[in-house]
């Protein structure tokens, strides 16, 4: 926007330059404008709208912040009178989830899962916050909420094959990576199984050792 509004007043104030005054006089007028352009669009003032705006945006995420925080206590109160909401539980474990509080939104998550273990968005932000918290001291509650997942979506998403195997290896639990990769292999999805089968291979050779 800046460069603009400099542009449009070089180009007018240069015109009215160049009907008042000769040539000579002109040319060095012209030079001291293109110096100044040059400062202006080189210098960090043009940056002053993009930090601005940059700011209101920071504000803006801490003012949300700041009324999840000052909600989930009202949110609490409503789950001790009405302890089977559903709803209420996964806002609950969102909301503690966006001010990294990960300990009590696994605990939200698991009191939601106990009333409809049958949502697999759930189910995956469970297993996002689980990660968060610990991946290595959650392995076996991941690994559960894994199969859940692929077992509530019937096999079809490939991906949450594909996220339990990156969980596998990245913990070193081979026998699941193992598993995880046959299954990769017969999914219809796959097209390039070779390349599986090779890191298959590969797995149980070092298993093997």
């Amino acid at each position: 926007m800046i460069y603009f509004i400099i542009f449009i007043t070089l180009t007018t104030y240069i015109y009215i330059i160049y009907l008042n005054l000769s040539k000579k006089y002109l040319l060095s007028i012209l030079l001291i404008f293109l110096v100044l352009f040059l400062f202006f669009t080189t210098s960090s003032i043009q940056d002053i709208d993009q930090y601005r705006n940059i700011l209101v945006k920071h504000e803006d995420i801490r003012n949300k912040i700041l009324k999840i925080r000052q909600n989930i206590p009202n949110l609490e109160k409503k789950l001790s009178i009405n302890p089977n909401n559903y709803e209420g539980w996964v806002m609950l474990a969102k909301s503690y989830s966006l001010i990294e509080g990960y300990r009590k939104s696994v605990i939200a998550y698991e009191q939601a899962i106990s009333i409809n273990p049958n949502e697999k968005e759930t189910w995956l932000n469970y297993i996002s916050v689980l990660t968060l918290l610990s991946e290595k001291n959650n392995q076996e509650k991941i690994q559960i909420a894994f199969s859940k997942l692929i077992e509530l979506d019937n096999g079809k998403n490939i991906n949450f094959y594909l996220d339990k195997l990156d969980f596998a290896i990245r913990v070193n639990k081979s026998q699941v990576a193992i598993s995880t990769i046959r299954d990769i292999i017969k999914h219809p999805d796959v097209i390039d199984k070779k390349k599986y089968e090779k890191v298959l291979n590969h797995i149980l050779q070092q298993t093997n050792n």
